[in-house]
């Protein structure tokens, strides 16, 4: 894992108040599947008031678009982070 997905984690943790253990990491390749782990831990933490899965996309897209100026257009759900996006 480069720094640039560390830094993806760590901002997730930041913004959604969740913990996102190093073994779990390891199994998000895609914006996809990140999303989804967050939302999943969301619910656990919040039940059903977590905010939606699609609220949680948007977030990740809008920063990974500002922070590593990646084009939204190609942040996508099967968009892997390392191979599709070029993240360390």
């Amino acid at each position: 894992m480069g720094l640039d997905t560390i830094e993806t984690i760590l901002w997730a943790e930041h913004e959604f108040g969740i913990p996102i253990p190093d073994e779990d990491t390891s199994t998000l390749l895609t914006v996809g599947e990140f999303s989804l782990y967050i939302r999943h831990q969301l619910v656990l933490k919040e039940g059903i008031k977590a905010i939606s899965e699609p609220q949680i996309f948007n977030a990740i897209k809008n920063f990974l678009a500002s922070q590593f100026k990646i084009k939204p257009e190609i942040i996508v759900r099967n968009a892997a982070f390392v191979k599709d996006l070029g993240l360390e």
